[in-house]
């Protein structure tokens, strides 16, 4: 609510009322009067509302009327002195929002600062200076935080994508022959296994499409065997470390071969 006097806002202001002869009361005193006076049912009381500052400085005063079109002057032409430094500051009841000296209401939610219904705290600069510093350091670890757990995220993801085998088998299925091993993109391979990784004779699927049937060492395509790509191409023969390495015959798209001597996957 707004004060009448001072015309600022405060949501503990007090109300009174104010007869025809410029008399204040409260609303206990008007109780009062017009038990007392039943005779005065036709005085017309103006209701007036005060601040908790203006309220008390009225409540002291024997001039209350003076004091109100005082006080009503003053505030419709105020002078603030703006201080660039200050040395304290007074913290809002309401928003916490430290203001400078001399301020009668919140810079940010515009309620009056001092009243007593609540109190007001006062802090130096060295105070909001440490709090200031406390909370960008919190902000730096909240975002520090986001990047490890996104970084974390990420790398479990591209461990998932490129990671060593994984298998939705038991343990004893896996050190047995015959295993089928998963990987987290859908790839899938089926025989001999050895400590969890595919040994010995087995088929591998890529989700493309792209087939090996033959050879494997210790998670590794070498040996002999056969290779089926997407597009039709084959390779029948030895690899190593998943290429052509040694004799062997590839079967082109376009339907033409090569059998001969490889090394790394190219034609000798």
């Amino acid at each position: 609510m707004k004060c009448s006097a001072c015309k600022q806002t405060d949501r503990l202001a007090h109300t009174i009322y104010l007869d025809k002869n410029n008399k204040l009361m409260d609303e206990s005193e008007l109780t009062a009067f017009q038990i007392l006076h039943p005779e005065d049912k036709g005085n017309t009381f103006k209701k007036v509302i005060l601040c908790g500052i203006c309220y008390e400085k009225i409540k002291k005063s024997n001039s209350k009327v003076k004091l109100i079109k005082k006080r009503t002057n003053i505030i419709h032409t105020p002078k603030v002195k703006k201080f660039n430094n200050p040395k304290n500051y007074y913290v809002c009841a309401f928003c916490h929002t430290p203001n400078e000296p001399l301020r009668n209401t919140c810079k940010n939610c515009e309620r009056v600062l001092f009243s007593t219904e609540y109190d007001t705290k006062r802090i130096s600069k060295y105070q909001l200076s440490d709090k200031k510093t406390s909370r960008r350091i919190l902000d730096l670890l909240v975002v520090l935080s986001v990047i490890a757990i996104t970084g974390f995220l990420v790398y479990k993801g591209v461990q998932g994508h490129v990671s060593k085998y994984t298998t939705n088998a038991s343990l004893e299925e896996v050190v047995s022959n015959q295993s089928t091993l998963a990987w987290r993109d859908g790839s899938t391979y089926t025989g001999d296994t050895k400590k969890g990784k595919p040994h010995g004779k087995g088929t591998m699927r890529w989700t493309d499409g792209t087939t090996y049937k033959g050879d494997f060492l210790e998670g590794n395509i070498t040996g002999s065997g056969e290779y089926t790509w997407q597009n039709g191409e084959k390779y029948i023969g030895e690899l190593k470390a998943g290429k052509p390495d040694g004799q062997g015959t590839m079967y082109y798209q376009d339907g033409s071969t090569y059998t001969g001597q490889w090394i790394g996957g190219e034609p000798k």
